[in-house]
């Protein structure tokens, strides 16, 4: 009784001490441009120890908030295992949850749940790893689409077109500081060693591009700003080229900085 406590909280948590779960993130190579997270799960108890824990209908529940798969690996005996790989886009990364259910045997007695998890620091995740993140983000897109997309006011505009044009650009906002986000997490699973000249030039540009998203970020702000003061006639396509020729050379020097850490590969 002593291994298992008195009551029947002690024993349900004595019973999920013996189901583990391992993770690993891998690269998934140049040409599937995707990552690759490894779980393995495995009942760790022994089959000459008593009582024997079989675990049945085991579910591992693994992804995004918006893209939730179900793995299941059915019923582990004693020191058996079961492996499963997500794949995902290396800026999702930091996002990615997973839930451990199933029951024991028998008559479904005792349940248990690992709490949702979050990856852990990796040293295999290199600097390739954070450029196809900045890929994935895409960071010049609302630089290149905003001009030509955001609503120039005229005689015939209506009040639905300005409302609709107030949410997009709010939108956008959400958008770019999601992006500063997810890349700032990104970074954070990225195990360096301190002093390492790859982890001070990394820093310094997610510091560059973080500052660019920054400038842009207030560019949209200010424009939202423009159509709630209800001044929306003084957005003229001027002024949006404006915002183009202020913005361009800091994107154009960022390129150059991300060329200059791709060639430290």
């Amino acid at each position: 009784m002593s291994e298992w406590g008195a009551s029947i909280d002690d024993i349900n948590r004595n019973i999920n001490n013996f189901l583990s779960l391992e993770q690993n993130i891998f690269e998934g190579g140049s040409n599937s441009g995707q990552a690759i997270i490894k779980y393995t799960i495995k009942n760790t108890r022994t089959a000459v120890e008593l009582p024997r824990i079989v675990y049945e209908d085991v579910e591992l529940i693994v992804g995004t908030l918006s893209n939730k798969q179900v793995k299941r690996g059915g019923k582990l005996e004693c020191g058996q295992l079961s492996e499963f790989e997500y794949s995902c886009r290396y800026c999702d990364i930091p996002f990615v949850e997973h839930e451990l259910k199933g029951r024991v045997s028998p008559e479904e007695l005792f349940r248990f749940e690992v709490n949702p998890i979050i990856p852990k620091r990796n040293s295999t995740l290199s600097i390739q790893s954070y450029l196809t993140v900045l890929k994935e983000l895409d960071i010049h897109k609302w630089l290149r689409n905003i001009p030509g997309t955001v609503l120039v006011v005229g005689p015939d505009t209506t009040l639905s077109q300005l409302n609709s044009e107030e949410k997009r650009l709010s939108d956008i906002i959400t958008e770019i500081r999601n992006a500063s986000e997810v890349l700032d997490r990104f970074v954070s699973l990225l195990e360096m060693p301190l002093g390492s000249r790859f982890r001070e030039q990394l820093l310094n540009h997610r510091n560059q591009v973080k500052g660019y998203l920054a400038q842009v970020d207030r560019a949209v702000i200010d424009l939202l700003d423009t159509y709630r003061r209800r001044e929306r006639a003084s957005v003229t396509q001027s002024r949006l080229d404006h915002m183009v020729s202020s913005l361009t050379p800091l994107a154009e020097n960022l390129d150059k900085e991300t060329d200059k850490l791709r060639d430290l590969k």
